[in-house]
């Protein structure tokens, strides 16, 4: 007996394994970049601060396009796909800190981090798909 799985639900499961494991992949850097960072400078938070923002950045670049990749059966999906996968990332990221830390919320704010892994999301799992993209509409 074959099952259905609809592609939301698809996109939901291969976005959050790949949100997951960039998450454990960051959490550990990090965690290596604030020892490097607080304990070396004196105003050290600040500039840990500004290189996780950078940092997380990236990473939600490379699971967007890594989720477009792994899933992509059309060049739309693979650019939803793209987009689940960094907003999932970041939602990750700030569950995990905001419970921890008032101060985490209110430097970051929730509003700027989901807006910039929705750009990014759109941007790179469009990267991840244009071969295909182009191939349609040629």
């Amino acid at each position: 007996m074959k099952t259905h799985v609809s592609e939301r639900a698809k996109i939901v499961i291969v976005s959050f394994i790949c949100a997951y494991i960039a998450k454990c992949f960051f959490d550990y850097g990090s965690s290596w970049l604030y020892e490097q960072t607080v304990v070396s400078y004196e105003e050290g938070w600040h500039i840990y601060m500004m290189r996780e923002q950078i940092a997380l950045h990236v990473f939600s670049a490379v699971v967007a396009f890594t989720t477009a990749l792994i899933y992509h059966p059309t060049w739309r999906i693979g650019i939803y796909s793209g987009i689940a996968g960094a907003l999932t990332f970041r939602l990750i990221d700030i569950w995990t800190y905001a419970f921890a830390s008032k101060a985490w919320l209110e430097y970051r704010g929730f509003f700027t981090p989901i807006l910039s892994a929705t750009l990014i999301g759109g941007v790179f799992g469009f990267l991840a798909v244009s071969r295909q993209f182009y191939k349609t509409r040629a």
